[in-house]
């Protein structure tokens, strides 16, 4: 019986260990419930979900795994810097392409104008909360759940593992996500998850995902993931069709299918060269 809870090296499976890591954000998503509700505290962006994932995933590192952050791959952000750059200014510019493909093409339009943009404190307090959000979701999704699965030596494996339990907490099962979404959604997870078995470091990834979803929700005013955000720089207006992804969002659209597989591309080529510089 032994073998179902540990493989030959005595390590806890990775299954068990992911679902441990459910049980633990499961408690202090109960408790933030419950606590939020009797100081009738109002939870705007879900930022305690996000504060969930960060806790139950250290207190599965330091417990179950008796691991350190930097073997999630939260290195030295100085010997790292490089990939947060990257990762920021790829995550904007990707989001740009996408738009203006479907601007040229004729499926947006800027309800704004382009001169004179809607500036607030929103687009900062947008900004932390995508932070926030990128950090946790990067730290579990990709950080813990591939590192579960590191002592079984197959990175595509744990790439597509990452990337299925992604896509359903991205809402791949709701009832707007259209075939194209919910493929997208995967592709993004492959994506993102890509991004840290190349780089071996969180920091290109967190940097892409804070971006993306950035400039998706508060520079051009768009639906992330299904979900509306509010207000934003410019508010564009998109055709309801299988190229933009109608109400789900830009992520929803054949479009994006084309800049996601563009992006692993560059990263492939940026750290190619890396490793052969090294």
């Amino acid at each position: 019986m032994k073998f179902i809870f540990k493989t030959k090296n005595n390590q806890l499976r990775a299954l068990w260990k992911i679902i441990i890591l459910c049980l633990f954000i499961s408690i202090f998503l109960i408790i933030s419930a419950i606590s939020m509700e009797n100081y009738g505290i109002d939870d705007e962006y879900g930022l305690m979900i996000f504060a969930s994932f960060i806790i139950g995933t250290i207190l599965s590192l330091l417990m179950v795994d008796r691991k350190k952050l930097k073997d999630l791959g939260l290195v030295s952000l100085k010997s790292k810097f490089t990939d947060i750059f990257i990762g920021l200014l790829l995550g904007g510019v990707l989001v740009v392409i996408n738009v203006m493909i479907l601007y040229l093409l004729g499926d947006l339009s800027f309800v704004t104008k382009l001169n004179n943009p809607n500036i607030g404190m929103f687009l900062l307090k947008g900004l932390g909360v995508f932070v926030v959000v990128s950090i946790a979701e990067e730290v579990m999704f990709r950080g813990y759940i591939m590192l579960s699965m590191k002592h079984m030596n197959k990175p595509w494996f744990s790439i597509l593992v990452s990337a299925a339990i992604f896509s359903l907490s991205h809402g791949a099962l709701n009832d707007g996500a259209s075939t194209v979404a919910v493929i997208n959604i995967s592709l993004a997870g492959i994506m993102l998850a890509y991004m840290f078995y190349r780089s071996k470091s969180l920091y290109l990834p967190i940097g892409v995902h804070i971006t993306w979803n950035y400039f998706q929700g508060f520079i051009f005013g768009v639906n992330v993931s299904g979900r509306e955000v509010g207000e934003a720089a410019y508010l564009a207006k998109m055709e309801d069709n299988i190229l933009t992804g109608g109400t789900f969002g830009l992520e929803g659209g054949l479009v994006n299918t084309f800049v996601m597989i563009l992006a692993m591309l560059v990263v492939y080529l940026l750290y190619r060269k890396a490793d052969k510089g090294s």
